[in-house]
């Protein structure tokens, strides 16, 4: 049995909020999908560069401070939000 056809069994719970999708209908589409301009890519690089003359042992140790993404940083928490909260993926 096909996941779509189970989703839409006359049984199953109608469900109607942003976490329900089709890989088909997603493919049509381009809203889920975020883009970097150069100023973002190059904020990044920056802040690797930052990063990479630090004694950071592991990247499990490292917390927001350590990588500073003034313009990007809160539109990645938007990001996150959607993938936690929304679609699931961005």
């Amino acid at each position: 049995m096909s996941t779509e056809s189970s989703v839409n069994d006359s049984k199953s719970p109608k469900l109607h909020d942003r976490s329900v999708w089709y890989g088909s209908e997603l493919a049509d589409r381009n809203e889920w999908i975020e883009h970097l301009s150069e100023g973002d890519i190059g904020e990044v690089n920056r802040a690797i560069d930052q990063l990479e003359k630090t004694d950071v042992e592991s990247i499990a140790s490292l917390v927001p401070k350590d990588i500073p993404l003034a313009r990007l940083g809160p539109r990645l928490r938007g990001v996150l939000e959607e993938v936690m909260k929304g679609r699931g993926l961005c």
